[in-house]
């Protein structure tokens, strides 16, 4: 099906189902259908082989990048991609309303304020999983291993990545790696939990003093727009919980 006319083949009940960027397709079929669709994600339950990586990736010729002219300049075009991304988080009403202004009619856009601000929050969730030590769009090399040997495990990983392009550099150590881990295990926890006793677990969360912590810190809500998705912050306990299969209170 052409990308216009999938969204009308659904609505019309020619097919089933279609394949949807969920950062603005979903959120135009919401609106159609006065609901959210129901949404299966290729990494999940559903489908446990699969290994998705990362979308929307820019590539270059091995070749061209062993010109150093070549390398500074894609290197400048990085660093003024995510500075705009880093704009957009710190300024999420901002960048909708400058999507709003650019973008024209589409079947699976709605091209109102509301909507772009939806949008740019659930685009603005996603470059946030991307932060290495404080950089943006660092592609992690375990993740895009995984990938690479899921699309042609015969095609070595060193072919396809130059991590020094783009990274948060030697003299640091990027933990986000080893929390993406602790959560694939605390899901896994939960799922095996949910299936043994018939609930999730639960988490109680007791503060000790008078302090405002996480999402009832005075700059909690900041922190959370500008450093981590909702799914996966201190700020955002009852949220991240779910996302995990855990009750939190």
């Amino acid at each position: 099906l052409p990308r216009g006319a999938k969204l009308q083949s659904l609505r019309s009940g020619e097919v089933d189902a279609v394949q949807a960027y969920d950062v603005m397709e979903t959120l135009r079929l919401g609106s159609d259908f006065g609901a959210a669709p129901d949404v299966v994600p290729l990494e999940s339950d559903a489908f446990p082989d699969v290994a998705l990586g990362y979308a929307q990736v820019l590539f270059a010729h091995r070749d061209a990048l062993q010109d150093q002219l070549h390398r500074e300049t894609l290197r400048a075009f990085l660093h003024a991609t995510f500075q705009g991304w880093s704009q957009a988080m710190r300024d999420q009403e901002g960048a909708a309303s400058a999507v709003v202004g650019l973008q024209d009619h589409s079947d699976h856009w709605l091209n109102s304020l509301e909507f772009a601000r939806r949008s740019t929050s659930l685009s603005c969730s996603y470059v946030k999983q991307t932060r290495s030590c404080g950089q943006l769009g660092v592609i992690d090399s375990e993740m895009w291993e995984r990938a690479s040997q899921w699309l042609d495990g015969g095609v070595p990983v060193e072919t396809t990545l130059d991590t020094s392009v783009w990274a948060a550099g030697d003299r640091v150590v990027d933990a986000h790696p080893v929390a993406r881990e602790v959560r694939c295990e605390a899901q896994q926890f939960a799922r095996e939990a949910m299936l043994k006793h018939g609930r999730p677990p639960k988490l109680v969360v007791v503060t000790v003093g008078s302090a405002a912590l996480g999402h009832n810190h005075h700059e909690g809500a900041r922190r959370l727009q500008m450093i981590a998705p909702e799914d996966c912050s201190w700020f955002s306990k009852v949220e991240t919980g779910k996302a995990l299969g855990v009750e939190v209170k």
